[in-house]
């Protein structure tokens, strides 16, 4: 079997999980089967059209020399032909031919960016800050790891390593102290330390990360250059930016150990929990693209960009990986399903770059965007998703997440049955005779769980794992029973946006309502009773949601001496799951209503 995981901290001397190969799950229909077919079948496709005509692909050739078309897109573009290329090289797309154009375009330095080839090679490195070189050589690296570890080929593992030791040479302990406006190539360094086993790479990485708040980079908090790393307990500027680095940071403590990088990402962690949206979504503020203060979340101005959401993923993630600690992987979840899942439509080829809870209409995916950052983004996500599904440890294998689907690694065979999320009934098969401890995951979310097997039925406590240790035969199952049910949540009065709101959920689906289901209803003035029943409508793969809601009188003047008239209209309303959001005709969206007495 191949040894392929989505980030290998199987040697990673403080993990305390291993990663399971990609090749070892097969996910059988279900909830992230189906979107993985999706993924695989039109988004990269889609994908590949849409960088071959807006230039993407042919920037290499001119910066091989071999096309004199003038380049077109931002300086970054690069980037998105490498998570692309990362994308299939999950999927088991082929992509030789790109990958032989980013080779052709390689110098024989190392250096590849079609940015700055040619009579621009003179400009290298000018602009740290803005210029996103090492930014995109760390998804260089990224795509040239998926693509070794799926394949066994080396040809973009060659390119990126040349490229990876061209940087050693320019800032190594040799050179000079710089770092990337935009963090990504630390975790890409490291990871090609754990392919390659070279030393350089790590150290590299290291050094990208201490040289932040030493001033390299202007002393912005947009570039994470306002404070050396380990003096930063806040989450500020850029979120991606922001988030990209501590991911970074967290694979720089699973190979070194020093404690310094775990508080510190601690307590980062702890600062973005008041700063997240319920569906998983990061950043408030348009401007910059930023997170906000504590408790700032605003709905219909919230950016929570998707790549954002995939980065609190990857983020969350290594976490999981240092401390085995499920709070980590109820933080993706809630992401995965709801504020990443949002991102992309239903049909596979449009996109939402910004996520917001609250739309009057206006706010439709699209097709492609100039900065393209999200779409090969997502594709590369559900490319590898289900390599976060298990993991394993010394005693036993856990089951982090739930969907229909299989694992053979050689030493555990499961077979997974369910429909979740539309239901929370989950039968695990065992298909080998074995001594092992099965890992459950019980939701922080859920009320009420059980598990049953060896004729026994014991309730499991939430946002903790069951532990089932025992002689394993063939054909032995367990059936987990997660309890789902519409709730209403209701937001921190901190957050202004949502002061006296309630939101719909139904086990981890955040809900929303939206004109499509709701003609004739003004959402904008739509309130709810919290003690109106909810029931439940159920489709293919999760409950509508249906209530009765309250239409009050908000009147032609902005203000009044006369409290607001009492309901005028108790309409029948019905949500949805926020990720199907925008996929009909536009209207109105929101995800928090106003609480009203009837």
């Amino acid at each position: 079997m191949r040894h392929d995981p989505l980030v290998d901290f199987s040697k990673s001397p403080h993990a305390a999980v291993r990663p399971v190969p990609l090749s070892a799950v097969t996910l059988t229909g279900g909830f992230w089967g189906r979107r993985e077919s999706l993924n695989r079948d039109v988004g990269i496709p889609h994908g590949r059209r849409m960088l071959e005509d807006t230039g993407s692909f042919e920037a290499f050739d001119i910066a091989a020399g071999t096309s004199h078309a003038p380049l077109r897109g931002f300086v970054y573009r690069d980037s998105d032909v490498y998570k692309w290329l990362e994308a299939a090289g999950f999927a088991g797309v082929d992509a030789e031919d790109i990958i032989a154009k980013v080779a052709r375009a390689q110098g024989e330095d190392g250096y590849v960016n079609t940015s700055f080839a040619n009579e621009n090679a003179h400009k290298r490195f000018s602009n740290l800050a803005s210029d996103h070189e090492i930014y995109c050589a760390g998804h260089l690296m990224q795509a040239a790891v998926a693509h070794h570890r799926t394949t066994g080929e080396t040809s973009l593992l060659d390119t990126a390593t040349k490229f990876a030791n061209y940087l050693y040479e320019q800032f190594g302990p040799d050179g000079t102290v710089g770092a990337c406006g935009h963090p990504e190539a630390e975790m890409a360094l490291i990871e090609l330390y754990r392919v390659t086993g070279d030393d350089n790479y790590l150290t590299l990485a290291h050094r990208f990360i201490e040289a932040r708040g030493r001033g390299v980079l202007s002393g912005r908090e947009y570039v994470q250059d306002h404070l050396p790393f380990l003096d930063q307990h806040e989450a500020v500027g850029h979120a991606v930016r922001a988030l990209y680095l501590y991911v970074g940071a967290a694979d720089y403590y699973l190979e070194s150990g020093d404690q310094r990088y775990l508080s510190t990402l601690n307590k980062l962690w702890d600062d973005v929990q008041k700063k997240t949206y319920i569906t998983g979504g990061i950043g408030a503020r348009h401007e910059g693209e930023a997170f906000g203060e504590a408790f700032e979340l605003p709905n219909a101005r919230a950016y929570a960009e998707t790549c954002a959401a995939i980065a609190s993923m990857m983020w969350n993630w290594r976490l999981f990986a240092i401390s085995a600690d499920p709070k980590y992987l109820d933080t993706i979840e809630r992401a995965m399903y709801n504020g990443f899942l949002s991102g992309m439509s239903e049909d596979g080829k449009s996109y939402f770059y910004v996520n917001p809870l609250a739309s009057n209409g206006n706010h439709v995916r699209k097709e492609w965007y100039d900065c393209a950052c999200c779409p090969p983004n997502i594709y590369r996500t559900l490319a590898s998703i289900r390599g976060m599904l298990f993991a394993t440890d010394d005693k036993g294998i856990y089951c982090n997440f739930y969907d229909n689907c299989r694992i053979d690694d050689g030493n555990y065979s499961l077979e997974m049955i369910t429909d979740y999320p539309a239901s929370g009934s989950i039968r695990i098969v065992n298909h080998v005779d074995s001594h092992y401890e099965l890992v459950l995951r019980i939701p922080s979310w859920v009320e009420r769980a059980t598990v049953r097997y060896n004729g026994m039925e014991q309730a499991a406590q939430p946002g903790r794992f069951f532990r089932v240790r025992k002689q394993w035969l063939h054909g032995d199952r367990v059936d987990l029973e997660l309890e789902m049910k519409p709730a209403r949540i209701f937001a921190n009065p901190r957050i202004t946006d949502s002061r006296d709101c309630v939101a719909l959920t139904r086990g981890l689906l955040v809900y929303c309502i939206e004109t499509a289901d709701n003609s004739g209803i003004p959402i904008a003035d739509l309130a709810i009773d919290p003690r109106a029943p909810i029931q439940e409508d159920s489709s293919a793969e999760a409950p509508r949601l249906q209530f009765e809601g309250l239409i009050g009188q908000p009147g032609e003047s902005l203000y009044s001496a006369e409290s607001p008239a009492t309901a005028s209209a108790r309409p029948t309303v019905t949500a949805i799951p926020y990720f199907a959001w925008a996929n009909r005709e536009p209207g109105e969206m929101k995800v928090w209503l106003p609480v009203a007495e009837p």
